[in-house]
């Protein structure tokens, strides 16, 4: 106990106040369970004598302090006070050390025992009026030769020091720092028990904590320095005092040691179709398992769209079997995160096709009537899975057939459909059906039917391109859009597109098939091998009669998504040193180059990357060298774009 004594208060000597002065007495009350505590200062004459007195009525002796004049009185003294201090009593180790000390008046010692209520009292410093009345006011008057002090002082059992509470915690590597708030002068007479169990536990356990004073924060900071494991905790502190006042209340908090920068990124995310059944099986896997406490996925049928809420998982689990509405039509997976702090992260989108291959049924009944002398056609499957139906019309027998209607919705299999721009076509028609089931396949055409009541009202005018065109480019696709230009006649029942690059001296087609009237845009799949693209649009009638080709659009990828990356950065490891940049989004963007070079010296290629990459690690490297990184990418025309930041690395 004496060596803890010692070496807590060489500490307090720093960060509290100084000895005593000796020009005038310094004087402290303390109220204790057992009596008002009277402690004094600057006992440094070896013969001094104080004279303790109390006031009720009038002043009457109740004590003198004087230093102990041999180790066996010391010793006496150290065993009287067992029953002021109990536990926190001082003990006779090390006491010839200490008493040698005193007796040279030695200034570090006789400053530290005067601090400490334990060693103030031992060695004479202090006095314990045990005959003081709860809640009676007393004067105390100490006096020495002809210094003398007098103070009021109210005795109470209870606590006084204020309150406390636990105010904030903070992590560590592994540790946790409770921050106590103690706004008091009497700080050195705490005395603490700290205990600690797991979220998941239900019994407290005493933690042998480290405790300082922040004086400029008045707060005590206890640091539990036994954690193995990171985790979430409740922590139960007990506060007493030196002489066994114990504060009321018991505080408690919770607190944690795990890493704000945990990573939850998703490390593994694989598909599995079953062959002829609309269902796919997900598998996943999370970084950092043991700091989630849940998992919710998530499904859109656009990356951008709204995600509806599929099923939440335990850590442990990490398989899903997703029923797919719609075949070969994109989906999106999205999850969120839920850790045992109970914050919320969210992962990147991860895309999936479900390509199934099932052959659609082909139209089973077909009939043509006439109404109002147009031909009205109605046809069915018989399939549930026919989702619906698309109308095909030729002039003549020898002529390609031509899609004459925009996507006809099944209701219960069936469909039916009005040749509204039969009107402005020859005498005969003939008419085929195709069925499209929900995996998006068409089926074969069905039976030709022709018809023969129809009239030709209209004369026949040269085709118009379309005009009012919009080109973007947008998630890795060129997209083209165009006005209806069958509102405007309706001969023109479909659309050519013809693209070129900048260095092609004709457009090329780029179409298979006509693109029907009714949807007006088309998604160029193409994978840029040029920075610049010119697009142009035709109009088609059911004859094959062609436009001219519109006004061309330009298509300049120099403009689109960042070709060289935003930030560069480096870490160091153990291997190499890892150069990491930002995401490059330019579809023009083939590759990227690597540079370094040494204290200062000419840069040379070490390595290349993929656009898609965004790390790379030089394992060519010496320790206590200097080395300089620079990136450039490379475009699909061949131009080399240099980033100007320059990495300076001592490894």
């Amino acid at each position: 106990m004496m060596k803890k004594l010692i070496t807590y208060l060489i500490l307090l000597l720093i960060v509290s106040f100084k000895s005593f002065s000796q020009s005038e007495l310094k004087v402290l009350a303390f109220n204790t369970p057992k009596g008002v505590f009277v402690q004094v200062g600057s006992l440094r004459d070896s013969k001094a004598e104080y004279l303790i007195e109390r006031k009720e009525i009038s002043f009457e002796r109740v004590g003198i302090l004087k230093r102990p004049n041999s180790k066996a009185e010391l010793l006496e003294n150290i065993n009287k006070s067992k029953e002021i201090f109990g536990d926190d009593a001082p003990t006779a180790e090390n006491i010839d050390q200490v008493w040698t000390k005193f007796q040279s008046n030695d200034s570090k010692t006789i400053s530290m025992i005067e601090i400490m209520p334990q060693l103030s009292y031992v060695f004479g410093y202090s006095f314990l009026d045990k005959n003081a009345t709860e809640n009676k006011k007393y004067q105390y008057r100490i006096t020495h030769g002809s210094l003398s002090k007098t103070i009021d002082f109210t005795y109470k059992k209870a606590w006084n020091y204020g309150d406390l509470n636990l105010y904030k915690t903070e992590t560590n590597d592994k540790k946790i720092l409770l921050w106590l708030n103690a706004n008091t002068p009497y700080h050195y007479l705490f005395k603490f028990e700290l205990s600690r169990k797991s979220i998941s536990s239900n019994q407290f356990n005493k933690v042998d904590a480290v405790v300082a004073w922040n004086g400029p924060e008045k707060s005590f900071v206890l640091l539990d320095t036994t954690l193995k494991y990171n985790g979430i905790y409740n922590y139960s502190l007990k506060v007493k005092d030196v002489f066994g006042n114990i504060y009321p209340q018991q505080l408690f908090t919770k607190a944690d040691n795990i890493p704000a920068n945990v990573s939850f990124n998703v490390t593994k995310f694989e598909t599995q179709s079953q062959p002829n059944v609309r269902e796919v099986i997900l598998n996943w896997a999370f970084a950092n398992p043991e700091f989630i406490q849940s998992i919710t996925l998530f499904k859109s049928r656009e990356i951008d769209g709204k995600y509806t809420r599929l099923a939440s998982f335990s850590p442990k689990e990490n398989s899903w079997k997703d029923h797919i509405e719609i075949a070969n039509e994109l989906n999106f997976y999205r999850f969120e995160v839920i850790d045992i702090f109970n914050r919320k992260h969210q992962s990147i989108s991860f895309k999936y096709v479900y390509d199934l291959d099932i052959p659609a049924t082909p139209v089973s009944t077909f009939a043509i009537e006439s109404l109002n002398q147009y031909p009205h056609l109605k046809f069915s499957s018989g399939d549930v899975h026919t989702r619906g139906f698309y109308v095909y019309r030729k002039t003549r027998e020898n002529d390609k057939y031509l899609q004459v209607s925009d996507f006809i919705l099944a209701k219960d299999g069936q469909g039916s459909f009005i040749d509204s721009s039969a009107a402005f076509e020859s005498e005969t028609l003939y008419y085929t059906v195709k069925a499209e089931n929900d995996t998006y396949q068409k089926s074969e055409s069905s039976e030709a039917l022709s018809f023969k009541e129809h009239l030709s009202l209209a004369k026949l005018s040269d085709l118009e391109p379309p005009y009012d065109i919009d080109l973007k480019y947008e998630n890795n696709h060129s997209l083209i859009y165009w006005e209806n230009m069958n509102a405007k006649n309706p001969r023109i029942i479909a659309y050519n597109i013809y693209r070129k690059a900048a260095n092609e001296k004709e457009p090329t087609l780029i179409n298979k098939e006509p693109v029907v009237f009714s949807i007006n845009s088309y998604q160029d799949t193409l994978k840029p091998t040029h920075s610049i693209y010119y697009y142009y649009l035709q109009s088609l009638d059911s004859k094959g009669n062609k436009s001219l080709l519109s006004q061309q659009q330009i298509l300049d990828l120099n403009y689109v998504g960042n070709i060289l990356p935003r930030e560069v950065g480096y870490e160091t490891m153990n291997n190499g040193i890892k150069i990491v940049w930002t995401e490059i989004s330019s579809p023009i963007a083939k590759q990227i180059k690597i540079y370094r070079s040494e204290n200062g010296g000419k840069p040379s290629l070490i390595g290349n990357s993929e656009p898609s990459n965004q790390q790379f690690t030089d394992t060519k490297v010496f320790k206590s060298r200097n080395y300089q990184y620079q990136i450039s990418v490379m475009d699909v025309d061949g131009k080399e774009r240099i980033i100007n930041e320059i990495l300076s690395i001592n490894y």
